[in-house]
């Protein structure tokens, strides 16, 4: 799996605001495997 800079970003961010839902059609927010939900 290749995720890029900016999801990664996108990972620590939400994790710091304590954000778990995302809108997105990117499936590495579940892949990863950090307890994100999307809404899409």
């Amino acid at each position: 799996m290749t995720v890029s800079f900016v999801d990664f970003t996108s990972f620590i961010v939400m994790k710091e605001y304590h954000l778990n839902e995302v809108l997105t059609a990117d499936r590495h927010f579940t892949e990863i495997g950090l307890g994100f939900e999307k809404l899409f």
